[in-house]
């Protein structure tokens, strides 16, 4: 006598399937989190990234704007050198003007001398004569 039969004793009890239910729920809970926590540090490394293109372009602009502003200073040395120069060149050329217009009156001074001297010299001689002849 056996008696009647047994059910077959469940693989899991109550307590067992509400634990794997918990379990499950805090490992899902924990996943959320962890992928959120991993799409915020995604986000800020996009951003990162970002600042650091927008900065790069800055600073390669700054560059451009730094190498504009030195070729102009070369060019600008460049060209107060050929104006000095010009400007020596230019007051050399003006005093040489003005000695050879110096010597031309100069020479204009001596020719008018020696045509009083000679016109004097002739009303002396006519004047000489015109006394000889009173």
């Amino acid at each position: 006598m056996e008696g009647p039969p047994q059910p077959p004793a469940p693989a899991f009890t109550l307590q067992d399937v509400v634990s794997n239910i918990l379990s499950n729920l805090f490992e899902k809970d924990a996943q959320h989190k962890r992928d959120e926590d991993v799409a915020v540090i995604h986000a800020e490394l996009l951003k990162e990234r970002q600042l650091k293109i927008d900065l790069k372009g800055q600073v390669d602009r700054l560059n451009d704007k730094v190498k504009f502003l030195n070729a102009t200073i070369e060019r600008t040395k460049v060209d107060s050198s050929v104006t000095e120069g010009s400007l020596e060149k230019g007051v050399m050329r003006l005093n040489r003007q003005i000695e050879e217009h110096r010597q031309g009156k100069e020479k204009e001074v001596t020719e008018m001398k020696e045509k009083l001297a000679a016109q004097n010299a002739e009303r002396e001689k006519e004047h000489q004569k015109a006394q000889d002849e009173r």
